[in-house]
């Protein structure tokens, strides 16, 4: 995972912080389960 989190950082950062910022919103509505996080 942080190997991943370290490519990503790379070109895309702002779009890898608006990825997290929607699927926190995403669980904070409870639209997301534990499976759908277990990639």
């Amino acid at each position: 995972m942080a190997a991943d989190l370290k490519l990503r950082n790379d070109g895309s950062l702002d779009d890898f912080r608006r990825n997290v910022q929607k699927l926190l919103q995403m669980i904070s509505q409870g639209s997301v389960s534990q499976k759908d996080l277990q990639m």
